[in-house]
């Protein structure tokens, strides 16, 4: 998990901070999608919804702290996608 989130500070490409001014504190759904697809972490969106409403329950914007809850989360299923993906190229 720590691999991820070293990952997304240090990548590349921060597309998502770029287009995105931060104006309001919170992440809606497809901000979240957007985020994780921008920062190269290909995922199914229902996988990243049962995130989101594991963490939102009310299914609301997430503020800071629902999203660094959200992020190991992520991680988690990350890659756990990505070692299935190894088991069948083996």
């Amino acid at each position: 998990s720590l691999t991820f989130i070293n990952s997304m500070l240090s990548a590349p490409q921060k597309r998502y901070s770029v287009l995105r001014p931060i104006k309001r504190a919170e992440i809606e759904q497809g901000e979240l999608i957007s985020f994780c697809n921008d920062f190269g972490f290909k995922m199914p969106k229902s996988k990243l919804m049962n995130i989101f409403k594991m963490v939102s329950p009310l299914n609301l914007p997430l503020n800071l702290e629902q999203f660094k809850q959200a992020l190991p989360l992520i991680s988690l299923e990350y890659c756990k996608n990505g070692a299935k993906e190894m088991k069948y190229r083996l």
